[in-house]
C-alpha cells in the first residue's frame, strides 16, 4: 500500500508540473453585484483547474480592481505564475456576457481570450457557461449537451496509444484509456483524449440505456489559418519559414502562439502573434501599409539618426523602408548642429535625402582658439630662426668689412685679389642669410597675427 501510495503521489506531481502555473483576478463588473461576482471568480478558478490544463496558484491579498496589463502582471510575478487570467463579466437587456483573457506574465503579452453569451438568468452562467468559457480558454472543444430527458448511458473510450487523459465537454475524468464510463447522461458530448503533447477529440451522441464506443487515435495537437492580405501576393512567414503567399489556407499548424509575418515589394513587412487553436480555423485579414524608401547620405559613421521616433542604425540608412507620407528625420552627432527635416515618401519611390552636419558654434570657437595657439607658436618658432638667420648676416657682414680692412692693407697684389673676394663672398653670404631671416621674420609676425585673430575672434 505504501509502495502504491507513493507512485500515486509521483503521478500526481508529475500531472501538477505539466500543468501551467496561472493566477485569477477576480471578475470584474459594474451589472453584478460584488456577493455574486465573488462566486463567479470562485467559481472560475475551480473550472479552470477541471480543465486539466492549468495548476491555479492561491491569492494571499486583495487585487481588487486591478484591470491594467501591468497590474496583472506584478500580481503575476508575485505569485510566481506563468499566466494571469482576468476577465469581466456584463450584462445587455437579458444577456450575459463573460470575457476572459489570459496574459504572460514575463512579455506581459496578450496570449489568449475566450468570449461566451448567454440569454439565461445568473445562475446559469454559474454552472454552465463559466465552466464553456474555461474550457475554451484551454484551448478545449465545448459543444452544449442536447436536450434530453431521464436516461444515462454507457460510453466505451480507447485510444491509440492508450493512457490518455479522458475529458468529457471539456471536463476532465480519473479514467484512462481504454475505461468504460458509466452514468453518462444520454445525449451529444464531446470525447476529448489527451496524453503528453498528443490529443485527439470527437463529437458523439449516446442513446438512453444504450453502449456507444470512442476510437481515437492520438496526435500532435492541430488547427488552421486562414491568411488574406490586401494587397494580395504577400509571401507568408510562420515562425521565419516561408509558407508560399497570400491568400492561403495553412492547415495543420501544430497548436500553441504563432508569430504570422507578411512581406511584400513597395510595402511594410506586417506581423502578428496568434494562437492556433485546437480544431479550429483562425482568420487574419491583414491590410498593408504602402511604402517608399530613404537614403541618407553625406552622414558621419559615429552620427545618430531618427525617422519619426526611431532610430536607424548604421546599417539601415542606404535603404530605409517607410511608410507613405511625411516623415520627420533628425540627425545629432556630439558637438555638431543637429539637422531636422521632413521628407515626403511616395509608393514604390526611392529617394535620397542629404543631411550635412555643421560644427555648433562652441565647438568652432574652440577649434579657432586651438589652430591660434597652434599659429603663435609655430609663429614663435619660425622667428627664433630667423633670429638664428640674422646671426649668421650679421657675422658675415663682420667678415666682409674685416676683409675690406686688410684688402686696403695689402701690400702685394696676389693678397688684394685674395682679400677682396673673400669680402664679396662674406658680403654675399650675409646678403642670403638676411634675405631668409625677412622670410621668417614676415612669416612669424603672419602667423602670429593670424594666431591672436583666432583666439580673440
Amino acid at each position: 500500500m505504501a509502495a502504491l501510495a507513493a507512485i500515486l503521489a509521483l503521478c500526481a506531481i508529475s500531472l501538477a508540473q505539466d500543468r501551467v502555473r496561472v493566477g485569477v483576478i477576480d471578475l470584474e463588473s459594474e451589472t453584478v453585484p460584488q456577493a455574486e461576482l465573488r462566486v463567479l471568480s470562485d467559481r472560475l478558478r475551480v473550472e479552470l483547474v477541471n480543465t486539466g490544463e492549468f495548476q491555479v496558484r492561491e491569492q494571499g491579498f486583495q487585487q481588487s480592481g486591478c484591470v491594467a496589463t501591468e497590474c496583472i502582471v506584478e500580481v503575476g510575478q508575485l505569485l510566481g505564475a506563468e499566466k494571469m487570467i482576468g476577465g469581466r463579466v456584463g450584462k445587455v437587456g437579458d444577456v450575459y456576457t463573460i470575457t476572459l483573457r489570459m496574459v504572460d506574465v514575463e512579455t506581459g503579452a496578450l496570449e489568449r481570450s475566450a468570449v461566451r453569451d448567454c440569454e439565461c438568468a445568473l445562475q446559469d452562467v454559474l454552472t454552465g457557461v463559466v465552466a464553456q468559457v474555461a474550457a475554451e480558454l484551454a484551448g478545449l472543444a465545448w459543444t452544449q449537451p442536447l436536450e434530453v430527458g431521464e436516461g444515462v448511458s454507457i460510453l466505451f473510450v480507447e485510444s491509440t496509444p492508450a493512457g490518455g487523459r479522458i475529458f468529457i465537454n471539456g471536463r476532465p475524468r480519473r479514467e484512462t484509456t481504454p475505461a468504460t464510463l458509466r452514468n453518462v447522461p444520454a445525449g451529444e458530448h464531446i470525447v476529448r483524449v489527451v496524453r503528453e503533447h498528443l490529443v485527439a477529440e470527437e463529437r458523439v451522441r449516446v442513446l438512453r440505456d444504450d453502449l456507444a464506443k470512442v476510437s481515437l487515435s492520438l496526435q500532435r495537437p492541430t488547427g488552421s489559418v486562414l491568411i488574406e492580405s490586401e494587397p494580395p501576393g504577400a509571401s507568408v512567414l510562420v515562425d521565419g519559414t516561408l509558407h508560399g503567399t497570400t491568400p492561403t489556407l495553412l492547415r495543420s499548424l501544430a497548436s500553441g502562439t504563432r508569430t504570422i509575418s507578411l512581406l511584400a515589394d513597395d510595402y511594410l513587412p506586417w506581423e502578428e502573434g496568434i494562437t492556433v487553436e485546437i480544431n479550429h480555423q483562425t482568420e487574419i485579414l491583414a491590410k498593408l501599409q504602402a511604402a517608399g524608401y530613404l537614403t541618407l547620405s553625406n552622414l558621419p559613421a559615429d552620427a545618430r539618426v531618427w525617422l519619426d521616433t526611431r532610430e536607424i542604425s548604421m546599417g539601415q540608412r542606404s535603404a530605409i523602408t517607410a511608410s507613405v507620407g511625411a516623415h520627420r528625420i533628425v540627425a545629432w552627432k556630439a558637438n555638431h548642429d543637429s539637422v531636422a527635416t521632413t521628407v515626403l515618401v511616395e509608393h514604390g519611390r526611392a529617394r535620397i535625402v542629404e543631411a550635412r552636419l555643421g560644427l555648433t558654434h562652441a565647438r568652432r570657437k574652440a577649434l579657432r582658439r586651438r589652430w591660434g595657439v597652434v599659429a603663435a607658436a609655430l609663429a614663435v618658432a619660425v622667428t627664433r630662426v630667423g633670429y638664428n638667420f640674422n646671426t649668421r648676416a650679421r657675422n658675415a657682414y663682420d667678415e666682409a668689412n674685416d676683409h675690406l680692412s686688410d684688402y686696403r692693407a695689402a701690400t702685394t697684389t696676389v693678397d688684394a685679389i685674395r682679400l677682396r673676394e673673400q669680402a664679396h663672398e662674406a658680403s654675399a653670404e650675409g646678403n642670403r642669410a638676411a634675405t631668409k631671416r625677412d622670410i621668417l621674420y614676415g612669416l612669424g609676425g603672419a602667423m602670429s597675427t593670424v594666431g591672436v585673430v583666432l583666439i580673440i575672434f
